[in-house]
């Protein structure tokens, strides 16, 4: 690989912390984190799995690497559904009104719309006992 190409490598991989060490500043400085805590968390996590995978990646140990990244990705999925949730309970926040009806299409859901208490119904297959 060029001296050139690596360079650029070092600069995308170094520009995604530092771009999130100055989010994570900015939210700090105004007290932000207080009011979006889970994606102030998510953004510390980032942060600290690149702190964690860029070394790992420098050694050149792909199988570690390998692990490394994949379990930093399920970390960051799972905040980023968290971020998501946080999203949207600040946007809907003013709209009660949405949320009960949120809770009470989930209620119909979960009670009503499963029959033989919560077993999902299955027709006669002729492929049923063959497949089973």
């Amino acid at each position: 690989m060029s001296p050139r190409t690596q360079l650029a490598y070092y600069v995308l991989w170094l520009a995604h912390p530092t771009l999130q060490v100055a989010v994570a500043g900015v939210m700090l400085w105004r007290k932000l984190h207080r009011k979006f805590p889970v994606f102030f968390s998510y953004i510390i996590s980032q942060i600290v799995i690149f702190c964690v995978v860029f070394p790992v990646y420098r050694l050149g140990n792909y199988t570690w690497f390998f692990y490394v990244y994949w379990i930093g990705t399920a970390i960051g999925v799972v905040l980023g559904f968290k971020v998501i949730h946080e999203i949207f309970l600040d946007v809907f926040r003013p709209y009660h009104t949405l949320k009960d009806l949120c809770w009470w299409r989930l209620w119909w859901r979960r009670r009503v719309r499963r029959p033989n208490n919560g077993r999902s119904f299955k027709p006669p297959s002729p492929l049923r006992d063959v497949c089973a």
